[in-house]
């Protein structure tokens, strides 16, 4: 009997034909030969059934009525994380004919029938929440487009609130770092700064008004009211308050083809989610954005 690792590293071999993904389940006699290792490696005595069909949702509700009979079974296996694999992804695949595992460049952990998803293990709060995990690369674009909002919108903030602006908080926004920011960007109306980035204007002496090293006129001028009035029209940044940043990232997540099963890393009870609508931003760290999911 081959142990665990023979297993996986043939897998992987295999998969160099097959787009990226790791045939531990691609057929009946590979999920049925992932079993036999799976059962030898942990002494599994017990005949744990397989979930038929490929419905996403059905597959979740069937996964945990079997959870509640093989608790301790799915543990050993769930916790079971080859190099290379995600948490969980052996244990789907374990359960059924039907799930291929995403590896290499693919933009998915595991591929259930046509539906491509991803896998993530979560803590969960009080509220349901899954949080405490990262999105995949499909997300990467949505991520940096809040992160740079977020960041254009403490450039503003940061006039109102004296206690963020300071050398500590910038040296913490460059390495991207802007969770204990939350609490501030939350409670600041941008409409408080008219809603736009400062323009760089310089007043010389002389009367002089320069913007971007030109001189957009004089203080006598009367053109210089229609000159400040059109650089205010075109040169800005609309600044968008936390609460339209986190909507805007909900939104544009929940407007996205993947697909998700949140494992509760605490219980293993699987959840899927169609669609990431309702999400809120947990962390904001690392250059990136962690965020909460409700989970029903």
């Amino acid at each position: 009997m081959k142990d665990f690792k023979e297993f996986i590293e043939e897998a992987r071999a295999a998969s160099k034909s097959s787009s990226n993904i790791l045939v531990l389940a691609s057929d009946p006699n590979t999920t049925d030969e992932l079993r036999s290792v799976i059962n030898e490696k942990y002494k599994i005595t017990k005949d744990i059934p397989k979930i038929k069909g490929t419905n996403p949702v059905k597959f979740a509700k069937d996964f945990n009525k079997l959870l509640l009979k093989y608790t301790y079974e799915f543990d050993k296996i769930f916790n079971d994380v080859p190099t290379g694999v995600g948490q969980g992804e052996v244990l789907l695949s374990y359960l059924s004919d039907e799930i291929t595992i995403g590896g290499g460049s693919s933009n998915f952990d595991v591929l259930l029938g046509s539906n491509k998803i991803e896998v993530k293990g979560v803590s969960v709060d009080k509220l349901n929440f899954g949080y405490n995990f990262r999105l995949g690369v499909d997300s990467r674009g949505v991520l940096i487009s809040a992160l740079k909002d977020l960041k254009s919108l403490y450039k503003v903030a940061k006039f109102y609130i004296p206690e963020i602006d300071n050398t500590e908080i910038l040296s913490k926004i460059d390495r991207g770092e802007l969770t204990s920011l939350k609490k501030h960007l939350k409670k600041f109306n941008p409409s408080k700064a008219a809603g736009f980035e400062k323009l760089d204007i310089t007043v010389f002496k002389n009367q002089e008004v320069w913007f971007k090293g030109s001189k957009i006129g004089s203080l006598s001028d009367t053109k210089l009211t229609f000159n400040l009035k059109a650089l205010a029209s075109t040169e800005y940044t609309k600044i968008l308050s936390y609460n339209e940043i986190e909507q805007n990232l909900s939104k544009k997540l929940a407007d996205h083809n993947m697909k998700y099963y949140f494992f509760n890393k605490h219980t293993i009870q699987l959840h899927y989610k169609e669609r990431l609508s309702g999400t809120v931003i947990d962390t904001i760290t690392g250059g990136s954005i962690k965020v909460r999911v409700p989970l029903s």
